[in-house]
């Protein structure tokens, strides 16, 4: 317990240090999106595609680990979509609420505490995961969002956030990743040492920005949003319960 609290304590330390730097204003609101961008399409994909280069293929796209967390994810998907429709919530809200319940942060957080907890084999079920999220539940996902808006058939909605998912850098690095371990294409030295640097940042600047993030979304609440009562405290705790309780 201690062995897994010395590693885990860290992570959240550094959540609850940008929130304080959020909170408190010593980091721009502003600046958020920003190291998000930096995350997402630097640091994250570096990491990445280290791993992908360093894991095997086998690992990497194994069909049991993709075909378990894709009927998982859909069971759960399903069951938040009949309960949300059946409470009178349309597509659109229901669809999210289900992505909800279903989606973990993998990037920001899941791919570094899980090297950190369990090393660098938790690098191929974990790229496996990020795979089918975002290519196959966040667009089924979005295309069920566009039942009943008369917009185009549910086919060309799935085509649509395919697309969308094509433009996502997080698979496309465990791909090219795994492309240069197969090849066993050499990364010349000083592309691989700015790769390294760059991978390092991901976990900290992912971290800080998760919590700048809660922050924000606790102080600058938009007109109209309503964040107490028994009908957004029922959502919430039916969707919470689904993503920590019946997903895992």
């Amino acid at each position: 317990m201690l062995q897994i609290l010395s590693v885990t304590f860290p992570f959240f330390a550094l959540i609850a240090l940008g929130f304080a730097a959020a909170k408190t204003k010593i980091l721009p609101m502003l600046s958020i999106p920003g190291m998000n961008l930096f995350v997402l399409y630097f640091a994250l994909t570096a990491m990445l595609f280290q791993l992908g280069a360093t894991t095997p293929v086998a690992q990497l796209l194994d069909p049991a680990v993709m075909g378990l967390w894709l009927v998982a994810g859909l069971a759960v998907m399903s069951v938040a979509v009949v309960t949300s429709r059946h409470g009178g919530k349309s597509w659109l809200d229901a669809a999210f609420g289900a992505l909800i319940a279903v989606l973990p942060n993998s990037g920001f957080m899941g791919v570094p505490l899980l090297i950190a907890l369990v090393g660098n084999r938790a690098a191929g079920p974990i790229s496996a995961s990020l795979i089918v999220d975002i290519v196959l539940i966040q667009s089924i996902g979005l295309a069920v969002s566009h039942i009943g808006a008369g917009n185009g058939s549910a086919w060309s909605e799935v085509a649509a956030s395919l697309r969308r998912a094509v433009k996502n850098p997080l698979p496309w690095s465990i791909v090219l990743g795994a492309v240069v371990g197969v090849t066993g294409l050499p990364v010349p030295g000083p592309l691989d040492r700015m790769l390294t640097i760059l991978a390092a940042a991901a976990t900290p600047v992912a971290l800080f920005t998760i919590g700048a993030v809660l922050a924000r979304e606790s102080t600058n609440v938009p007109a109209g949003r309503v964040r107490t009562g028994i009908r957004a405290f029922g959502d919430v705790y039916w969707l919470a319960a689904l993503k920590l309780l019946a997903h895992p």
